[in-house]
């Protein structure tokens, strides 16, 4: 099962692996003073022992997370696409993204979903010209809803 959700990669090889906290306040994020974000993780895998190609999991997209990401991510070899010198910010990691799981639907867990896939499309997300080529972003939740839970309740 494991191989089958890290695309194939085999456990031997995942000396390079990572977890990545992006956010891990629950609930609001707008308190005064606060610098936390909403809850939000990464999960970096990185092929033949951390040598080979990396592959971002995302975990939850609680609010802030996009602003987390470009933090976390937004450096070292993401800044140099193809020897071409990328401008400050563009989001070339997005490219490594492969899948998004919820876990769960709360507003606290999804509220940048809608950030990441604009971000997404323009940073080129599952569609780089590649092995992958034009691969649609796995996104795995909690199963069927039919719709996010009411926020209050009826009257």
């Amino acid at each position: 099962m494991a191989a089958l959700l890290l695309g194939g990669v085999s456990v031997n090889a995942l000396a390079g692996t990572k977890v990545v906290l992006l956010g891990t306040s629950g609930g609001p994020t707008w308190w005064p003073d606060s610098e936390r974000m909403g809850t939000a993780s990464a999960l970096v895998v990185r092929e033949n022992a951390g040598n080979g190609t990396e592959h971002i999991y995302l975990i939850d997209l609680g609010p802030g997370a996009s602003q987390r990401l470009g933090t976390a991510f937004n450096s070292g070899t993401y800044t140099n696409i193809d020897g071409n010198n990328v401008l400050k910010g563009y989001p070339s990691f997005l490219k490594n993204v492969k899948a998004l799981f919820f876990t769960h639907l709360h507003m606290d867990h999804t509220t940048d979903f809608p950030n990441l896939l604009l971000c997404g499309q323009s940073a080129g997300m599952a569609s780089y010209p590649d092995s992958e080529a034009h691969k649609r972003l796995q996104v795995i939740g909690p199963g069927a809803r039919g719709q996010l839970e009411d926020v209050y309740p009826a009257g």
